[in-house]
């Protein structure tokens, strides 16, 4: 009854009468089941239909959790995996579930539940790798903050951990007993553990949770910020300085990589071997774009323990657009990286506010020796004065590359992009913005240390990306498409309206 993991799907709607036969079948054969992926909402119910039950119509008492509560409460020697989503009424998500399978189920390896209120603090699953779970359960909390650790202790060969508060849903109540860890939790080791995603934590919440659960092959860690913004009552930063276990793997990294997108920010570390690697990945929902240093403040206080030798800036994918981060917070970046050789500059992003910081007469990492410009968006004579006033300041670039293939030249006189790209072989080039004296090494094209690289911008808000009529040629073509498409998930239009255009060439 469901469309895939997160969306519930009420096109083949299911009887009431054939709902309690699923039951029956889940409890018959709780000892068999292997693997079970179960979805259940009461808009998914076809209370209509003519094979309706005389008995059924009136029955107002029934609840979606008893089409499986006897299974959950029955042994499940062979269950390899399980998810349970559910929706609906407090009575519909509501399990008497003590023990889940009893405590007995010795081969579960993968097990999700959303949308119930089955708490595991009395579930051991020795051969459980794979973990998601929801700490807010229907309008009250299932586990304290300095319960976690407890529970998952249970699970000892974790390797996946994914866990979701939605604070919204909680009384004032609940998330002060969710935020008191007055009396000490335990100090538990997951050794294996690879990958973990919190979702909805305020800064002091996660740290609790690191500082408590050492994952010492960590090499995934998520965090999705609260979606109403940070709680008023919390001053600490969002994301907190980490603790010793992971200093380890973050300590003086080789290399970074940080990205930003339209989905959130990415971090990740990588050190002498690619087994070393390290993601951290913050996702925002709902966060004006213009709000990004906000967003890249959160892992400022961590970057000083990174201080890495090369840094790869990336921009969005598929040219969204995305504000660079201001001059200030470049300068507070790049101050805690006095290791840094080498910037590599990718995939047209705005570079306009870091070439300003490294131009600066107090010099930003001192080290830098090589800049790698590879489609990055900048203005060509503010890239020249930035190479002049290094060397005249005594750390000067020694390799500079320009690979700028993809990019499209504009005049240098020109700082907003016009309709449409000038003439690049009409361009007067001035000898005088070459990289002779400059650099010792040099690769590319040498126009750009003068004119200035861009991208046509996207149209504003609310305007069409193409002609009218080019659309509705295209929407027409869609209807000669012979593909059956079962929903909308199937139609991409991005991809089809690429492929019509191709058609039309």
């Amino acid at each position: 009854m469901f469309q895939d993991d997160t969306h519930f799907y009420a096109g083949n709607a299911v009887t009431l009468v054939k709902l309690k036969w699923i039951g029956n079948l889940l409890t018959e054969n709780a000892r068999n089941i292997r693997t079970l992926d179960l979805a259940l909402s009461p808009y998914a119910i076809d209370s209509d239909s003519e094979s309706q039950d005389e008995d059924d119509e009136h029955d107002t008492g029934f609840t979606l959790s008893q089409v499986c509560s006897p299974f959950l409460n029955s042994e499940a020697p062979s269950l390899r995996r399980f998810s349970l989503s559910m929706q609906g009424q407090y009575e519909d998500r509501h399990f008497a579930v003590d023990k889940l399978f009893l405590g007995h189920a010795p081969n579960l390896k993968a097990l999700q539940l959303r949308g119930t209120d089955i708490t595991l603090s009395r579930a051991p699953f020795p051969e459980l790798t794979t973990l998601s779970l929801n700490n807010s359960g229907i309008y009250r909390l299932l586990y304290a903050l300095k319960a976690v650790p407890s529970m998952l202790s249970q699970f000892p060969r974790l390797r996946s951990l994914s866990l979701k508060l939605r604070p919204e849903l909680l009384s004032p109540e609940d998330l002060d007993v969710f935020r008191d860890h007055s009396t000490s939790a335990p100090h538990i080791v997951l050794p294996d553990l690879k990958s973990f995603t919190l979702h909805g934590l305020q800064g002091p919440e996660i740290g609790y949770l690191v500082e408590h659960v050492e994952c010492p092959s960590l090499r995934t860690f998520r965090v999705t910020p609260p979606r109403f913004g940070p709680d008023p009552g919390i001053s600490s930063t969002p994301i907190p300085r980490f603790p010793a276990w992971m200093h380890t793997i973050l300590k003086d990294v080789r290399h970074l990589d940080l990205r930003l997108d339209n989905l959130g920010i990415s971090v990740e570390f990588a050190n002498q071997t690619a087994a070393k690697s390290f993601l951290w990945q913050i996702f925002f929902k709902g966060t004006p774009h213009e709000t990004i240093d906000t967003y890249l403040n959160l892992f400022i206080e961590n970057l000083p323990l990174v201080n890495p030798q090369s840094l790869n800036f990336q921009g969005a994918i598929n040219r969204f657009p995305i504000n660079e981060p201001s001059t200030n917070l470049w300068r507070s970046i790049l101050s805690c990286f006095p290791r840094l050789t080498r910037i590599i500059a990718d995939r047209e992003t705005e570079i306009g506010n870091l070439i300003d910081v490294l131009a600066e007469t107090k010099l930003i990492c001192p080290a830098l020796q090589e800049l790698d410009i590879r489609g990055a968006l900048f203005i060509g004579k503010r890239l020249h004065r930035m190479l002049v006033q290094r060397r005249a300041n005594g750390g000067g670039i020694q390799r500079l590359n320009l690979d700028m293939e993809d990019c499209i030249i504009y005049d240098a006189d020109y700082f907003g992009p016009p309709s449409r790209a000038v003439d690049a072989s009409a361009l007067k080039f001035d000898p005088a913005y070459g990289p002779k004296d400059l650099v010792e090494s040099f690769s590319g094209d040498v126009r750009f240390l003068q004119h200035n690289s861009t991208i046509p911008k996207l149209p504003p808000r609310g305007s069409s990306l193409f002609p009218e009529s080019q659309f509705s040629a295209f929407l027409e073509g869609l209807k000669s498409n012979t593909e059956d498409f079962s929903s909308f998930s199937d139609i991409n239009f991005d991809r089809d309206f690429d492929q019509w255009l191709m058609k039309e060439d």
